[in-house]
């Protein structure tokens, strides 16, 4: 008779001032990283680490890692990575206020071959998620997401839907409203096969406003945000004042990713191809188009939290259409 193995436990570590008190956090932690998604959780308090849960040591994952590094080295570059994360993240918070969609309740860092998220829990608490495989950064995205909600559940905290995975394939619309015709809105015009890409993508249920950047300059920006199915999001806002606040969103991400990739892209052996913003309303998502001769980027917006997950394919899906027609942006 062959008895199976027990499965490989994952490393958990606590940091000095950490007892008991966690113990039912970490056990949730303990059953959500796997080498087939997360493959590392850590939480803090006031950017200062409590613990960390991993399975950056396990056989599956020995070639995922980053250059010669061993699973300890890694791990302790994980974790001062997520101490720096919570001084751009407050930054990005109070920045994106002035577009009336809410707290930032989900930030990726997505370099292709791995990600680096950072979800808080509340004000003061957060948790930083790794994996360390590119086909599993989706995976480990719902993974965080699903964490969250739990370990709010615990704080009797209401759910927030991060990456609006649980309603991805539960929205309706009403129908009347959203058969009006979808009429772009072009702040910035550019190369006409271009914008036609960029104004094609537009849908009051999806994505709500496009722009593309060439070394920091607008090259080109059109949006849907006149739409009457919007009305509700603009009480307090114009369109034209999120038009306004967007540039300068986009502007400061496009610097955070630049920072993040001088900082960590020699540490975690990549650079940010992708970056997520997730708030209570909505959600940014910024594409790296090409880097060289000129850099170019994508931004991308939708206004509804049930499809941000939706409207972040159409937008990966746009962004590999513009990698074709680079040169002409």
């Amino acid at each position: 008779m062959t008895i199976p193995l027990e499965p490989e436990k994952p490393f958990t570590g606590r940091a000095d001032h950490v007892d008991g008190e966690y113990d039912d956090l970490i056990e949730l932690c303990e059953g959500t990283v796997s080498t087939a998604g997360l493959h590392l959780v850590a939480h803090y308090h006031l950017g200062i680490w409590d613990f960390v849960v991993d399975v950056l040591g396990q056989d599956e994952l020995v070639d995922a890692l980053p250059g010669t590094r061993t699973a300890d080295a890694f791990r302790r570059e994980l974790l001062r990575i997520g101490r720096r994360l919570n001084g751009t993240v407050h930054r990005l918070d109070y920045a994106l206020s002035a577009v009336d969609s809410g707290r930032l309740i989900r930030t990726v860092f997505d370099l292709g071959s791995r990600a680096v998220y950072h979800y808080p829990v509340r004000r003061d608490q957060y948790l930083l998620g790794a994996t360390l495989r590119g086909d599993l950064v989706g995976t480990a995205d719902a993974a965080m997401a699903n964490l969250v909600e739990r370990v709010r559940d615990m704080r009797r905290l209401a759910p927030q839907n991060p990456g609006g995975f649980t309603t991805t394939f539960k929205v309706t619309y009403d129908a009347a409203t959203a058969q009006e015709p979808v009429v772009a809105h072009v702040s910035q015009p550019g190369d006409e096969e271009v914008q036609e890409q960029c104004a094609n993508v537009l849908d009051p249920e999806n994505v709500h406003y496009v722009s593309l950047f060439r070394d920091g300059v607008l090259r080109l920006a059109v949006d849907c945000l006149d739409h009457p199915a919007l009305r509700n999001f603009h009480q307090r806002v114009t369109p034209e004042d999120r038009r306004t606040g967007y540039l300068h969103v986009a502007n400061l991400v496009q610097m955070v990713t630049a920072q993040f990739n001088l900082r960590e892209s020699s540490l975690l052996d990549g650079r940010v191809t992708r970056t997520v913003l997730d708030v209570e309303e909505g959600a940014l998502s910024c594409f790296t188009i090409r880097e060289e001769p000129a850099r170019i980027m994508l931004v991308g917006i939708t206004l509804d939290q049930r499809k941000v997950d939706v409207a972040d394919h159409e937008l990966c899906h746009l962004a590999a259409t513009l990698r074709e027609l680079a040169d002409r942006i």
